[in-house]
């Protein structure tokens, strides 16, 4: 289990950590973070909403498992003032993702290539940019 706690910069990177579950950004770091990078670690989608943090305004979470955006994300009002997002090399196969992420009212930029989807709702172009 990887547990990150204090650290002194605002940019975290957490990379292939694989075999191992990564848990939560809590302590000093969840109060500061504005970049994560947790790029290949093989997070599925319950990881996701343990990554959100008060001030992160860019998140890494390309090649991992995420089969969907799990909309519980929403619930929990994560990623607030997320502006930058890439999901890219995952799997996702979805246009519910592109719902799910619409909530994201700050998100201007959103990386979703090598993923599997083939439709991208209207709406979605219109408010991000993507990448």
């Amino acid at each position: 289990i990887i547990v990150m706690l204090a650290w002194p910069s605002k940019t975290c990177y957490v990379n292939n950590f694989i075999n191992k579950c990564f848990y939560s950004v809590d302590g000093d770091l969840a109060n500061t973070l504005i970049c994560l990078d947790v790029s290949e670690n093989r997070l599925g989608p319950e990881d996701i909403y343990r990554l959100s943090t008060s001030k992160l305004k860019q998140l890494n979470v390309s090649a991992n498992q995420l089969m969907a955006v799990p909309e519980s994300i929403t619930d929990y009002h994560c990623f607030l003032l997320l502006e930058h997002l890439d999901l890219s090399d995952n799997g996702l196969s979805s246009s519910k993702t592109f719902y799910v992420l619409s909530t994201l009212h700050n998100l201007q930029a959103l990386d979703m290539s090598t993923n599997r989807i083939t439709f991208i709702p209207y709406l979605i172009t219109k408010q991000v940019t993507l990448l």
